[in-house]
Formats: C-alpha cells, sequence, structure tokens
C-alpha cells in the first residue's frame, strides 16, 4: 500500500504476475516460484457413498462440535468421526469432560454394508464447513474410506460444485459405546428448554472446583457424559440422555 493511500484503494489495485515478478501500479516484487510437481499431492476425493439434508446435517453438527477437544496434545479428541451405518450417518465429539453424540438418515443408491464405515474429520474443518455454508440447502455428499478400505483413510464432503477431503490421523477414536450402561434401573426424560433454562439459572452457583468438570448442556449435545463425581441418582441410558 503506497504512502497516503487508504486500504478501499489499496484493495481494488491491479495486480499481475509474469513469470516470477509480482506487480502492481507503484512496485515489482520478485516471487520464488515452485513448479506444480513439488507440492504434496492433495488426498482424492472419496465418491460418495450417500447423501444427507444439509439442514439437518448442519443441525447435528452445531449440537456435536462443541464437546470436540481442543487440545493440541490430544489431537485424536479434536476429531468428529463420521460413521455410515446401514442409513444412517453419526458423528461423535469428546474433550474428556463430555460426549455428544448426533445421528441424520442418510439416503441415495448405496448399499448399505453390514459393518459401519468411518472417517475422522477434524473439528475445525467442520466448524469452517458450518460457518461456509450455512445457507446451503442442498444435499451433502459422504465418502468414507476406513483403515479396512484403503491404505489411505480419507473422508470427503460434497457440497455443490465444493469437495472437502481430509486424510484421517494415526489413533484411534474413544470407544463411547462402553461408557453408557446397557441395562439401567430407571429413566428420566425432560423437556430440553426447561433444562437449558435450569442449567443456566444454576451456573453461578456452582463450586469454582466443579466448574471445570461440568458437562455443558447448554451447547446443545445431543447426548452429554461427564467426569463429575457420581451423583445419588440412577445412571441413565443413552437414550434417555437426549437432550
Amino acid at each position: 500500500m503506497a504512502a497516503g493511500e487508504t486500504k478501499a484503494q489499496a484493495q481494488r489495485a491491479e495486480v499481475s504476475l509474469t513469470g516470477d515478478l509480482l506487480s502492481t501500479e507503484h512496485l515489482t516484487v520478485p516471487l520464488a516460484t515452485l513448479g506444480p510437481e513439488e507440492f504434496t499431492r492433495p488426498p482424492e476425493a472419496v465418491p460418495a457413498m450417500a447423501a444427507v439434508d444439509a439442514k439437518g446435517f448442519f443441525t447435528e453438527l452445531a449440537r456435536v462440535l462443541p464437546a470436540a477437544g481442543r487440545e493440541g496434545t490430544l489431537p485424536l479428541l479434536t476429531l468428529v468421526p463420521l460413521s455410515l451405518a446401514g442409513k444412517t450417518l453419526i458423528m461423535a465429539a469428546i474433550d474428556r469432560y463430555r460426549l455428544a453424540e448426533g445421528s441424520d438418515a442418510a439416503f441415495g443408491d448405496h448399499a448399505p454394508s453390514a459393518a459401519a464405515v468411518d472417517a475422522p474429520f477434524p473439528a475445525d474443518v467442520l466448524s469452517a464447513v458450518l460457518k461456509q455454508f450455512k445457507s446451503y440447502d442442498g444435499p451433502v455428499g459422504v465418502g468414507l474410506l476406513d483403515a479396512a478400505s484403503s491404505d489411505i483413510p480419507r473422508a470427503t464432503l460434497s457440497l455443490g460444485d465444493t469437495t472437502v477431503t481430509v486424510r484421517a490421523r494415526e489413533g484411534k477414536f474413544p470407544a463411547y459405546a462402553s461408557f453408557f450402561p446397557n441395562e439401567f434401573v430407571a429413566s428420566v426424560r425432560m423437556d430440553r428448554a426447561t433444562l437449558v433454562k435450569a442449567a443456566r439459572r444454576a451456573g453461578p452457583w456452582r463450586r469454582p472446583s466443579a466448574a471445570r468438570t461440568a458437562p455443558s448442556c447448554c451447547a446443545g449435545a445431543a447426548k452429554t457424559h461427564s467426569n463429575s463425581p457420581p451423583s445419588s441418582a440412577p445412571p441413565s441410558s443413552r437414550s434417555a440422555s437426549r437432550v
């Protein structure tokens, strides 16, 4: 930006690239260019195995993503595994203190496999997709390749003319199904709006030492798990913990 020039004027300036020279009206800068062969080839997109409705998919993502980990020291917890089981797409996130799981109906001509196929997606990538395509209302294509079906496990989301593909990271996401009991004494189902309102009212009164482990039910997760000390209330099933 030249002296006395505003940002708006600089943004309208013409820029040309000739060989390895980048030129504007006021200056020319040499660039160290690289040939296409010197770049790492991006992973090939996985053909869509099924599709989900964008509105339902984004709604579930918004409920699950707040529970994703953000600590770089625990990279596996910063992932959101997408799993295609029959005609259902399942997504989950955990940050050690809470767990959220969501699901959406999948459709298409794919033949449901006997075993679920899953691949992890970085939570920050899904957050960017959610933000960038919030007005998108078409189908979202889902293609998954796990370690059992490819030497390069990866996942692809197709939204109109945009395709997002990520490689799977090494490691295995926690088998969270074992966190919940298969048998229970009693279950409780509550209206979500009432529960959220009560949690917000009780929030300021909780002990500071418990603030770190308290589950954030206000995040709207479909299923929530906490590492806080157990209470006297009987454990509830996974289906009963939907808020």
